[in-house]
Protein backbone atom coordinates (compact mmCIF):
# COMPACT_ATOMS: atom_id res chain seq x y z
CA UNK A 1 0.00 0.00 0.00
CA UNK A 2 3.17 2.42 0.89
CA UNK A 3 4.68 1.46 -2.16
CA UNK A 4 1.61 2.65 -4.48
CA UNK A 5 0.92 5.61 -2.39
CA UNK A 6 5.23 6.32 -3.66
CA UNK A 7 4.26 5.67 -6.85
CA UNK A 8 0.99 8.10 -7.08
CA UNK A 9 2.53 10.98 -5.36
CA UNK A 10 5.77 10.49 -7.66
CA UNK A 11 3.75 10.78 -10.73
CA UNK A 12 1.38 13.46 -9.47
CA UNK A 13 4.93 15.48 -9.30
CA UNK A 14 6.18 14.91 -12.69
CA UNK A 15 2.82 15.72 -14.19
CA UNK A 16 2.63 19.39 -12.26
CA UNK A 17 6.62 19.57 -13.60
CA UNK A 18 5.28 18.57 -17.26
CA UNK A 19 2.01 21.13 -16.82
CA UNK A 20 4.55 23.95 -15.41
CA UNK A 21 6.83 23.43 -18.68
CA UNK A 22 3.95 23.28 -21.01
CA UNK A 23 2.60 26.53 -19.63
CA UNK A 24 6.06 28.44 -19.96
CA UNK A 25 6.72 27.33 -23.68
CA UNK A 26 3.19 28.81 -24.73
CA UNK A 27 2.67 31.41 -22.61
CA UNK A 28 2.83 34.67 -25.60
CA UNK A 29 6.07 36.82 -25.69
CA UNK A 30 3.63 39.62 -26.62
CA UNK A 31 3.17 39.61 -22.45
CA UNK A 32 6.41 40.65 -21.96
CA UNK A 33 7.85 43.95 -21.80
CA UNK A 34 7.96 45.54 -26.10
CA UNK A 35 9.89 48.65 -25.18
CA UNK A 36 11.30 48.26 -21.38
CA UNK A 37 13.86 50.74 -21.59
CA UNK A 38 11.17 53.58 -23.06
CA UNK A 39 8.57 53.02 -20.11
CA UNK A 40 6.23 51.44 -23.41
CA UNK A 41 4.68 48.00 -22.53
CA UNK A 42 2.06 48.04 -25.52
CA UNK A 43 0.81 49.25 -28.54
CA UNK A 44 -2.63 48.27 -28.94
CA UNK A 45 -3.54 50.58 -31.61
CA UNK A 46 -2.73 53.03 -34.66
CA UNK A 47 -5.01 55.06 -36.51
CA UNK A 48 -3.85 56.65 -39.32
CA UNK A 49 -5.99 59.08 -41.06
CA UNK A 50 -4.83 60.39 -44.76
CA UNK A 51 -6.08 63.98 -46.09
CA UNK A 52 -6.45 65.02 -50.01
CA UNK A 53 -2.89 67.54 -49.03
CA UNK A 54 -0.71 65.02 -48.16
CA UNK A 55 -1.58 65.50 -44.31
CA UNK A 56 -1.65 62.53 -42.33
CA UNK A 57 -3.02 62.00 -38.62
CA UNK A 58 -1.86 59.44 -36.41
CA UNK A 59 -3.43 58.43 -33.02
CA UNK A 60 -1.37 55.62 -31.05
CA UNK A 61 -3.18 53.62 -28.16
CA UNK A 62 -0.25 52.86 -25.66
CA UNK A 63 0.31 51.35 -22.25
CA UNK A 64 2.48 52.05 -20.37
CA UNK A 65 4.54 50.28 -17.47
CA UNK A 66 6.85 53.58 -16.24
CA UNK A 67 6.40 57.42 -15.16
CA UNK A 68 8.09 58.24 -17.82
CA UNK A 69 8.03 56.86 -21.60
CA UNK A 70 9.28 57.84 -24.83
CA UNK A 71 8.44 57.14 -28.34
CA UNK A 72 9.64 57.87 -31.66
CA UNK A 73 7.78 60.20 -34.42
CA UNK A 74 7.99 61.98 -37.44
CA UNK A 75 10.94 64.95 -37.40
CA UNK A 76 8.47 67.16 -38.25
CA UNK A 77 5.35 67.21 -36.63
CA UNK A 78 2.00 69.32 -35.21
CA UNK A 79 -0.77 69.67 -32.95
CA UNK A 80 0.85 66.97 -30.40
CA UNK A 81 -0.98 65.70 -27.57
CA UNK A 82 -0.76 62.83 -25.18
CA UNK A 83 -3.29 62.60 -23.42
CA UNK A 84 -4.20 59.64 -19.92
CA UNK A 85 -7.28 57.74 -19.82
CA UNK A 86 -9.01 60.84 -17.91
CA UNK A 87 -8.19 62.78 -20.85
CA UNK A 88 -5.71 65.22 -19.40
CA UNK A 89 -2.90 66.47 -21.77
CA UNK A 90 0.79 65.51 -20.19
CA UNK A 91 4.05 67.37 -20.04
CA UNK A 92 6.17 66.14 -22.76
CA UNK A 93 9.65 67.73 -24.32
CA UNK A 94 11.46 66.18 -27.47
CA UNK A 95 15.08 65.76 -28.82
CA UNK A 96 16.22 65.65 -32.97
CA UNK A 97 17.94 62.33 -33.95
CA UNK A 98 18.61 62.41 -37.36
CA UNK A 99 15.42 62.16 -39.28
CA UNK A 100 13.36 61.57 -36.23
CA UNK A 101 12.56 62.71 -33.21
CA UNK A 102 12.37 61.79 -29.90
CA UNK A 103 9.40 62.46 -27.59
CA UNK A 104 9.44 61.96 -23.61
CA UNK A 105 6.34 62.35 -22.00
CA UNK A 106 5.70 62.28 -17.94
CA UNK A 107 2.26 60.47 -15.99
CA UNK A 108 0.63 62.72 -13.39
CA UNK A 109 0.14 59.51 -11.51
CA UNK A 110 1.87 55.88 -11.28
CA UNK A 111 -1.63 53.98 -11.51
CA UNK A 112 -2.19 55.78 -14.93
CA UNK A 113 -1.18 52.81 -17.74
CA UNK A 114 -3.19 54.03 -20.77
CA UNK A 115 -1.72 56.99 -22.93
CA UNK A 116 -3.39 58.33 -26.27
CA UNK A 117 -0.87 59.84 -28.30
CA UNK A 118 -1.85 61.76 -31.11
CA UNK A 119 0.12 64.34 -33.77
CA UNK A 120 -0.17 65.49 -37.48
CA UNK A 121 2.51 65.18 -40.08
CA UNK A 122 3.25 65.96 -43.94
CA UNK A 123 6.83 63.91 -43.39
CA UNK A 124 5.12 60.26 -44.18
CA UNK A 125 3.55 61.27 -47.47
CA UNK A 126 5.35 61.45 -51.22
CA UNK A 127 3.58 61.96 -54.83
CA UNK A 128 5.15 61.11 -57.55
CA UNK A 129 2.96 61.94 -60.93
CA UNK A 130 -0.60 61.11 -59.65
CA UNK A 131 0.45 58.62 -57.06
CA UNK A 132 0.77 58.81 -53.94
CA UNK A 133 2.94 57.13 -51.27
CA UNK A 134 2.90 56.20 -47.39
CA UNK A 135 5.47 55.07 -45.87
CA UNK A 136 5.44 54.05 -42.19
CA UNK A 137 7.60 52.72 -39.55
CA UNK A 138 6.73 51.43 -35.89
CA UNK A 139 7.07 49.09 -33.31
CA UNK A 140 4.62 46.73 -32.88
CA UNK A 141 3.18 44.05 -30.54
CA UNK A 142 3.57 41.28 -32.85
CA UNK A 143 -0.48 39.66 -33.04
CA UNK A 144 -1.82 42.44 -30.81
CA UNK A 145 -1.37 45.82 -32.73
CA UNK A 146 -4.28 46.66 -34.96
CA UNK A 147 -3.08 49.27 -37.77
CA UNK A 148 -6.00 51.05 -39.74
CA UNK A 149 -5.62 53.24 -42.36
CA UNK A 150 -8.43 55.77 -43.86
CA UNK A 151 -7.20 57.23 -47.54
CA UNK A 152 -9.25 60.43 -48.83
CA UNK A 153 -12.65 59.78 -50.18
CA UNK A 154 -12.46 58.04 -53.58
CA UNK A 155 -9.05 57.17 -53.48
CA UNK A 156 -8.12 54.13 -55.88
CA UNK A 157 -5.26 51.87 -53.24
CA UNK A 158 -2.86 50.69 -55.89
CA UNK A 159 -0.07 48.73 -53.97
CA UNK A 160 1.02 47.13 -50.43
CA UNK A 161 4.55 46.56 -49.98
CA UNK A 162 5.66 43.85 -48.70
CA UNK A 163 2.94 41.75 -50.29
CA UNK A 164 2.88 39.18 -47.34
CA UNK A 165 1.19 41.56 -44.61
CA UNK A 166 -1.59 39.87 -42.50
CA UNK A 167 -4.20 42.35 -43.88
CA UNK A 168 -8.07 42.96 -43.93
CA UNK A 169 -9.50 43.03 -46.57
CA UNK A 170 -7.40 41.69 -49.22
CA UNK A 171 -8.44 43.87 -52.27
CA UNK A 172 -6.71 46.78 -50.71
CA UNK A 173 -9.78 49.31 -49.99
CA UNK A 174 -10.48 51.89 -47.62
CA UNK A 175 -10.57 51.31 -44.48
CA UNK A 176 -7.43 49.05 -44.53
CA UNK A 177 -6.48 47.21 -41.74
CA UNK A 178 -2.78 45.50 -40.89
CA UNK A 179 -1.72 43.03 -38.09
CA UNK A 180 1.78 43.39 -37.89
CA UNK A 181 3.49 39.73 -36.88
CA UNK A 182 7.13 41.41 -35.96
CA UNK A 183 8.24 44.02 -33.40
CA UNK A 184 9.79 45.69 -36.21
CA UNK A 185 7.48 46.60 -38.71
CA UNK A 186 7.22 48.65 -42.02
CA UNK A 187 5.43 49.41 -45.15
CA UNK A 188 4.53 51.08 -48.00
CA UNK A 189 1.41 51.88 -49.63
CA UNK A 190 0.50 53.37 -53.02
CA UNK A 191 -2.65 55.06 -53.95
CA UNK A 192 -4.53 57.45 -56.29
CA UNK A 193 -6.98 60.41 -55.42
CA UNK A 194 -10.38 60.68 -57.51
CA UNK A 195 -12.29 59.14 -59.92
CA UNK A 196 -11.42 59.68 -63.60
CA UNK A 197 -13.48 61.95 -65.50
CA UNK A 198 -16.11 60.00 -67.31
CA UNK A 199 -15.90 61.64 -71.43
CA UNK A 200 -19.72 62.96 -70.76
CA UNK A 201 -17.78 65.78 -69.00
CA UNK A 202 -15.72 67.24 -71.39
CA UNK A 203 -17.63 69.96 -71.91
CA UNK A 204 -16.85 70.91 -68.31
CA UNK A 205 -13.48 70.52 -69.08
CA UNK A 206 -12.68 72.91 -72.21
CA UNK A 207 -15.07 75.37 -70.36
CA UNK A 208 -13.57 75.41 -67.27
CA UNK A 209 -10.30 75.66 -69.31
CA UNK A 210 -11.65 78.46 -71.42
CA UNK A 211 -12.39 80.25 -67.57
CA UNK A 212 -8.74 79.60 -66.75
CA UNK A 213 -7.55 81.38 -70.03
CA UNK A 214 -9.55 84.17 -69.99
CA UNK A 215 -8.76 84.61 -66.32
CA UNK A 216 -4.60 84.66 -67.08
CA UNK A 217 -5.37 87.01 -69.97
CA UNK A 218 -6.92 89.73 -67.32
CA UNK A 219 -4.50 89.23 -64.70
CA UNK A 220 -1.51 89.82 -67.18
CA UNK A 221 -3.43 93.01 -68.40
CA UNK A 222 -4.31 93.93 -64.53
CA UNK A 223 -0.62 93.64 -63.77
CA UNK A 224 0.59 95.57 -66.48
CA UNK A 225 -1.31 98.38 -65.93
CA UNK A 226 -0.87 98.57 -62.18
CA UNK A 227 2.66 98.63 -63.05
CA UNK A 228 4.07 97.07 -60.72
CA UNK A 229 7.76 97.78 -59.78
CA UNK A 230 10.37 96.74 -56.92
CA UNK A 231 11.13 99.60 -54.95
CA UNK A 232 8.25 101.16 -54.32
CA UNK A 233 7.09 101.64 -50.56
CA UNK A 234 4.25 99.63 -48.90
CA UNK A 235 2.32 102.02 -47.15
CA UNK A 236 1.83 103.79 -49.90
CA UNK A 237 0.09 101.56 -52.12
CA UNK A 238 1.02 98.01 -50.85
CA UNK A 239 1.75 97.35 -54.73
CA UNK A 240 5.46 96.87 -54.33
CA UNK A 241 7.72 93.70 -53.52
CA UNK A 242 9.02 95.10 -49.88
CA UNK A 243 12.10 94.37 -48.07
CA UNK A 244 12.30 94.14 -44.60
CA UNK A 245 14.68 96.39 -42.45
CA UNK A 246 16.82 93.09 -41.34
CA UNK A 247 16.99 92.07 -45.24
CA UNK A 248 18.29 95.41 -45.93
CA UNK A 249 20.81 94.75 -43.66
CA UNK A 250 21.69 91.19 -44.92
CA UNK A 251 21.36 90.74 -48.90
CA UNK A 252 22.76 87.29 -48.46
CA UNK A 253 20.96 84.89 -51.04
CA UNK A 254 19.36 81.58 -49.90
CA UNK A 255 21.32 78.71 -51.43
CA UNK A 256 18.32 76.31 -49.59
CA UNK A 257 15.36 75.08 -52.45
CA UNK A 258 12.04 74.25 -50.96
CA UNK A 259 11.64 70.60 -50.06
CA UNK A 260 10.50 68.58 -52.62
CA UNK A 261 7.70 66.59 -49.63
CA UNK A 262 6.71 69.79 -49.45
CA UNK A 263 5.76 71.20 -52.69
CA UNK A 264 4.38 67.35 -53.63
CA UNK A 265 1.71 68.20 -50.63
CA UNK A 266 0.59 71.52 -52.03
CA UNK A 267 -2.26 72.47 -53.93
CA UNK A 268 -1.88 74.70 -57.29
CA UNK A 269 -2.56 78.15 -55.71
CA UNK A 270 -0.75 77.28 -52.02
CA UNK A 271 2.39 76.40 -54.56
CA UNK A 272 2.64 79.57 -56.36
CA UNK A 273 2.50 81.77 -53.54
CA UNK A 274 5.25 79.67 -51.44
CA UNK A 275 7.57 79.68 -54.86
CA UNK A 276 6.58 83.92 -54.73
CA UNK A 277 8.24 83.98 -51.61
CA UNK A 278 11.26 81.95 -51.91
CA UNK A 279 11.99 84.20 -54.80
CA UNK A 280 11.67 86.98 -52.74
CA UNK A 281 14.99 85.20 -50.59
CA UNK A 282 13.14 86.87 -47.12
CA UNK A 283 10.30 88.24 -46.21
CA UNK A 284 7.17 90.35 -48.75
CA UNK A 285 4.11 91.62 -48.16
CA UNK A 286 0.38 89.50 -48.27
CA UNK A 287 -0.46 92.93 -50.16
CA UNK A 288 2.36 92.11 -52.78
CA UNK A 289 1.16 88.36 -52.80
CA UNK A 290 -2.17 89.81 -53.95
CA UNK A 291 -1.28 92.06 -56.59
CA UNK A 292 1.09 89.44 -58.37
CA UNK A 293 -0.79 86.18 -58.40
CA UNK A 294 -4.63 87.46 -58.63
CA UNK A 295 -6.03 85.41 -56.05
CA UNK A 296 -9.30 86.95 -54.55
CA UNK A 297 -8.51 88.66 -51.20
CA UNK A 298 -10.75 85.85 -49.29
CA UNK A 299 -9.83 82.94 -51.06
CA UNK A 300 -5.90 84.36 -49.99
CA UNK A 301 -6.53 84.77 -46.37
CA UNK A 302 -7.75 81.11 -46.23
CA UNK A 303 -4.79 80.14 -48.19
CA UNK A 304 -2.19 82.22 -46.16
CA UNK A 305 -4.66 80.71 -42.34
CA UNK A 306 -3.66 77.52 -43.76
CA UNK A 307 0.08 77.83 -44.51
CA UNK A 308 0.39 79.06 -41.30
CA UNK A 309 -1.01 76.38 -39.30
CA UNK A 310 0.91 73.62 -41.33
CA UNK A 311 3.88 75.58 -40.04
CA UNK A 312 4.68 76.22 -43.98
CA UNK A 313 5.12 80.29 -43.49
CA UNK A 314 5.45 82.58 -40.73
CA UNK A 315 3.35 85.82 -40.68
CA UNK A 316 4.16 88.72 -38.40
CA UNK A 317 2.29 92.57 -38.42
CA UNK A 318 3.87 95.66 -38.65
CA UNK A 319 1.26 98.51 -38.48
CA UNK A 320 -1.13 97.72 -41.56
CA UNK A 321 1.04 95.44 -43.22
CA UNK A 322 1.30 92.02 -42.84
CA UNK A 323 5.17 90.59 -43.63
CA UNK A 324 5.34 86.73 -44.85
CA UNK A 325 8.70 84.36 -45.01
CA UNK A 326 8.87 81.19 -45.24
CA UNK A 327 9.85 78.42 -41.96
CA UNK A 328 13.64 77.10 -42.19
CA UNK A 329 12.50 73.83 -41.96
CA UNK A 330 10.65 73.76 -45.72
CA UNK A 331 14.38 74.47 -47.22
CA UNK A 332 16.54 71.83 -48.25
CA UNK A 333 20.10 72.09 -46.31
Amino acid sequence: MKKCLKRLRMNLRITSILMVIALIQFTPAQETSLMEESGIYKINYINIQIYENGFVDIEEGLEVNNTIASILTPKNIMDLQILDSRGNKLQHESVSMDDKQLVTFYLRSPDERVIEFRYKTMDLISKNASTWTLKFSTISVPRRTIIKIEFPSGSDVKALRPMDIHRYPQNLTSPLWLYPQAKDFSFECDYEIGPSVPEGDNIYLYAIAGIGVIAVVILALFLYILGIRKGKKAEENHEEEPVSDEVKEDKGEKSSKIKSSVLNVLEENERKVVELIEKADDEITQAYIYKTTGIPKATLSDLMKRLEKRNVIERRRDGRINWIRLQEWVFTK
